[in-house]
């Protein structure tokens, strides 16, 4: 079953340099918890978090305009990275929870980049980022007891088909599908604007990507042709792309038409949408990298 996140066009239209990368980790039992690779990054991200970085703060910037722009105090209600680096900086150390989420609170705080991360289990339906009207619940907890609120309109929220999972865009996330050391499955989304360009994005997700089977072997088949990494790029809104001066054969031109706004590219080749959706049962995808873009220029993946 695809779980493809999905953006508004609102969202487009008022930060059309927003983009995201999903990915879908299944069989996340953790077996390494102590991994050499998970303490690296860690003390990178330690160590990051005392340096000035010129990339990571204009990155944060433009969050912190976002959020203004939406009508929240950024300074108040930060996103979720800002705040992690400020709590790094106060404590001296990254906050311990579990290795999944110790690994991608360090990766947030290395590379200045919102990481959330859902219980794939407790969500109902598809991840969609949309403009709040204000009726939309949020389960929370407020003086120990769980309660029920409601953003602001105007707000951007992260939402499933059982209310909002994420305010403030990347803010808070709520009780209902939060990640737990128990979880079994889980859906992980890092958020970029402008100043990060997709090919740093790209190199964020590929770090988290890298800690997750250090962690948990079993999320990886023992099978080696089946250790495939997939990167789909859906850029919303545009057409089918090609490389320039590349013959457009009927074959190229039909596949196209059949998934004209995403494209799968693994290890060993191209595939198109409709190509992994034959993929016989032993072809198991167990976790997958996607790199959805909302961008002016198109990418240039090809079939």
């Amino acid at each position: 079953m695809s779980f493809t996140p999905l953006v508004a066009p609102e969202i487009k239209a008022r930060y059309p340099d927003f983009h995201l990368i999903s990915i879908v980790v299944r069989n996340a039992e953790i077996d390494v918890p102590d991994a050499q690779a998970l303490n690296d990054t860690i003390a990178a991200a330690e160590q990051a978090a005392l340096r000035d970085d010129a990339q990571r703060d204009a990155h944060l910037a433009a969050w912190a305009v976002a959020y203004e722009a939406f009508g929240t105090k950024a300074n108040r209600t930060p996103c979720s990275a800002a705040a992690l680096l400020k709590r790094v900086r106060k404590d001296g150390s990254l906050p311990r929870i579990s290795p999944l989420v110790d690994a991608y609170n360090a990766v947030s705080v290395l590379y200045g980049v919102p990481v959330g991360g859902e219980d794939l289990d407790l969500y109902q339906g598809v991840p969609r980022l949309l403009i709040a009207k204000g009726a939309e619940p949020f389960d929370t907890i407020q003086q120990g007891e769980m309660v029920t609120e409601h953003p602001e309109p105007g707000e951007v929220i992260w939402c499933d088909d059982g209310g909002v999972t994420c305010r403030r865009w990347n803010w808070r996330q709520g009780r209902r599908t939060m990640v737990t050391a128990d979880t079994p499955a889980m859906w992980l989304v890092l958020e970029a604007l402008g100043p990060m360009s997709a090919k740093q994005m790209t190199a964020t997700g590929e770090h988290l990507m890298g800690l997750i089977p250090a962690l948990c072997p079993g999320c990886a088949n023992r099978n080696r042709a089946d250790r495939r990494v997939h990167y789909i790029s859906c850029p919303l809104g545009h057409g089918p792309t090609f490389r320039k001066n590349t013959p457009l054969s009927p074959v190229r031109i039909w596949r196209s038409l059949l998934a004209p706004l995403a494209y799968t590219v693994d290890c060993e080749r191209p595939r198109t949408v409709l190509e992994n959706e034959r993929r016989t049962k032993s072809d198991h995808r167990l976790f997958s990298l996607s790199v959805v873009g909302l961008y002016q220029q198109k990418t240039a993946i090809g079939l």
